[in-house]
């Protein structure tokens, strides 16, 4: 999962494990999300199986709602909704654009958000 996904999980009240970059085969990825998001669990990979079941047993998880803006970035994501329209609500555009398309760059006004979109 991306650091972005994961930010989400967290932000809906979620638990985030990461594989341990030391054991990782692309030790740049658990890397990312450990430097982006409030982990639980830094595991190995063969005990993330384990962690999981201990914690699909355990009693007294509350189920969060997700916030506004995970809502409008999957609404925009998923094409329920009108791309630019959505991202709008939830992010700026900034003076740098694409190279290849001329199209506005987006960043999110989340923290520690690490994607952008592209405005054509």
């Amino acid at each position: 999962m991306e650091t972005a996904g994961l930010q989400a999980i967290k932000s809906c009240g979620g638990v985030a494990i990461v594989e341990d970059p030391a054991t990782a085969f692309a030790p740049s990825m658990p890397g990312s999300a450990l430097e982006s998001v409030a982990v639980d669990y830094v595991l190995p990979i063969e005990d993330i199986g384990r962690q999981l079941q201990e914690l699909l047993v355990q009693e007294n998880r509350s189920v969060l709602s997700a916030p506004e803006e995970v809502r409008l970035e999957h609404a925009a994501a998923s094409g329920t909704a009108n791309l630019m329209k959505q991202l709008q609500k939830i992010a700026t555009t900034s003076a740098l654009v694409c190279p290849e398309c001329g199209g506005s760059l987006i960043a999110p006004c989340l923290p520690n958000a690490v994607r952008v979109a592209l405005e054509r």
